[in-house]
């Protein structure tokens, strides 16, 4: 049997043969789990009065039509959507002269950079395709951060996988990485609702 929690919903997937006492059960095992993961899944939606961190610089946020950033505030709505394409609108071109600065300094050319939203990484490397993925939540994390991202992407281009020789790379070329990439594990990425 599976747990698992989604915007605040609890989901058990089981083998159909399971009757729904050992499902009961099951889940009445798992309490603790389930609420430590209710409460950092509430933790993970945007509230009016916290601070919101964006390519380093702290924002106050407010509840909003629309989603902007003036003086010290951050303006939001409720619209994911929107939410999704302030945050590319905001980080979109500073990433993109952080990728052209790190593939120009470790050598590579002719790479395509493309944006999406991921829940479990940072970016990913196509090497068939020279393409580089970056996760647009990256607009929450610092540009120490953020070049960290870069470089570990980079390098799989010249290693496929996570191996010593890879992380020698990465190493080489950001010596500060396992402090910046630690730092990676703390960011929420957020959500309107």
């Amino acid at each position: 049997m599976i747990l698992k929690v989604s915007n605040g919903v609890v989901i058990v997937s089981t083998p159909y043969s399971v009757s729904r006492v050992e499902v009961e059960a099951f889940v009445k095992k798992n309490q603790a789990w389930i609420a430590k993961q209710l409460k950092k899944d509430a933790a993970s939606i945007l509230q009016a009065g916290q601070t919101i961190s964006l390519l380093g610089q702290t924002y106050v946020l407010k509840e909003a039509d629309s989603c902007f950033t003036m003086d010290d505030s951050c303006y939001f709505c409720r619209d994911e959507k929107k939410w999704k394409a302030f945050l590319l609108a905001y980080a979109q071109d500073f990433i993109a002269e952080r990728f052209v600065y790190w593939s120009t300094k470790m050598g590579q050319d002719s790479l395509s950079l493309k944006f999406g939203f991921y829940k479990s990484k940072w970016g990913s490397c196509r090497r068939d395709t020279r393409e580089i993925r970056l996760n647009g939540y990256l607009a929450l994390c610092s540009p120490r951060m953020i070049d960290a991202v870069i470089v570990h992407e980079l390098c799989h281009l010249k290693f496929p996988n996570h191996s010593s020789r890879f992380y020698q790379e990465v190493l080489f070329w950001f010596p500060d990485y396992y402090k910046e990439y630690k730092k990676l594990r703390s960011i929420k990425m957020v959500r309107t609702k």
